[in-house]
C-alpha cells in the first residue's frame, strides 16, 4: 500500500458540473474538506440533469457527500481496524446507514468522514433544507473499488494468485507423480482469481485445502522410504509448517491426489506417556474377599 507521502493522487471521485448533473449544495455544517452536490437525473430523452422543479429551480431532496481536496491512492483512516477497513472494502453496492452504525456505533459519523476525506466513500443524504439532511447510505468511490481486490488481499495477507500458483508449481518441480498438476497450474492464467484448477485430482473445493494436499503430497514423495514410513505430525510439521493447516478437507485432498487412504500412507504419531509422583503397585485379592 503506499505509505502516508505516496505521490500518488486522485482527484474528486465525481464528475462535477451541470454537465454531468451534479452542482455542489451550500448545506449548513458540512466538516472541512466535505462537500455536497445534487443527485443527476436524466431528462424524456436520456439526457443527464441537475434536478430541479417546474420553475427550474434546483430541487434538492437528497445529495452526495465527496471530498473536494485532492486525495492520495489510499490512505484510509488510522481509526480503523483492519476488519473494520476489510468490512468497508467488501461494499459491493452500497450500505444503508442504519447497518454502518450497527457496525461502527457512535464512532460512524466520524469515521465516514474521514473516509470521505480519504477519498474512499460517498455518502448519500436525504435532505430536508439546507440545514437538516441526515445519512442515508454508503458506497465505495471508484478510486477504491477499482483496487478492492488488491487492498483486502494484502489487509488479509492473502496471497497473490500468479505468485501462490507459482510458488507451489516450484514445490512440484521434479517429482513425476504430479507433473500432471502441475501442467494443471501452469495451464491457468496469471490474473484468475486463486481457485482450484479445474480436473485437479485433490477433489479440493477450496485452494487452502487444494494447496496443503499438493504440499503434504511433495513432502511425502520426497521422503517416504520404504524403511520408514512418515508420520501425520511430521508431515504437518514439515510440509505446512503446523497442524492447523492439516484440515480435514487437505487430509481428503492429500488421499485423493495418492489414490489411499490416510492410514495407508501414514503413521499416527505415537504419545509418551510421562507418569508423575510416586508409582504404587495395586495387587487384587486373589480370593475376592478385599
Amino acid at each position: 500500500m503506499p505509505d502516508k507521502h505516496s505521490p500518488q493522487t486522485v482527484h474528486v471521485p465525481l464528475l462535477i458540473g451541470e454537465a454531468f448533473g451534479r452542482v455542489e449544495i451550500p448545506l449548513a455544517g458540512l466538516p472541512d474538506g466535505v462537500a455536497a452536490f445534487t443527485i443527476p437525473r436524466k431528462d424524456p430523452h436520456g439526457e443527464v440533469r441537475v434536478p430541479v422543479d417546474r420553475k427550474g429551480r434546483i430541487r434538492v431532496k437528497e445529495a452526495d457527500l465527496v471530498t473536494t481536496r485532492p486525495v492520495e491512492a489510499f490512505v484510509p483512516p488510522t481509526g480503523l481496524s483492519t476488519t473494520e477497513l476489510g468490512w468497508i472494502l467488501e461494499t459491493v453496492l452500497s450500505r444503508r446507514w442504519q447497518t454502518v452504525q450497527n457496525k461502527l456505533g457512535e464512532r460512524a459519523w466520524p469515521l465516514a468522514v474521514e473516509l470521505i476525506r480519504a477519498g474512499g466513500v460517498v455518502i448519500r443524504c436525504s435532505v430536508t433544507d439546507v440545514r437538516t439532511y441526515e445519512p442515508r447510505s454508503l458506497r465505495l468511490t471508484h478510486a477504491w473499488t477499482a483496487q478492492t481486490e488488491d487492498l483486502l488481499r494484502e489487509i488479509r495477507g492473502l496471497p497473490v494468485p500468479s505468485a501462490a500458483r507459482a510458488d507451489l508449481m516450484a514445490v512440484m518441480a521434479g517429482i513425476p507423480e504430479l507433473e500432471a498438476e502441475a501442467a494443471l497450474l501452469a495451464s491457468i492464467s496469471d490474473d484468475a482469481p486463486l481457485r482450484v484448477p479445474p480436473g485437479s485430482r485433490t477433489g479440493a473445493g477450496a485452494w487452502t485445502a487444494y494447496e496443503a494436499a499438493i504440499r503434504a503430497a511433495c513432502y511425502w514423495h520426497q521422503h517416504q522410504t520404504a524403511d520408514r514410513r512418515l508420520t501425520e505430525r511430521e508431515v504437518a510439521a514439515q510440509a505446512l509448517g503446523g497442524s492447523k493447516k492439516w484440515t480435514p478437507a487437505g487430509k481428503a485432498a492429500f488421499e485423493n491426489v495418492l489414490g489411499k487412504p490416510l492410514d495407508v500412507l501414514l503413521d499416527k504419531a505415537e504419545h509418551e506417556i510421562r507418569v508423575r509422583g510416586p508409582l504404587s503397585i495395586f495387587h487384587p485379592d486373589p480370593t475376592g474377599l478385599a
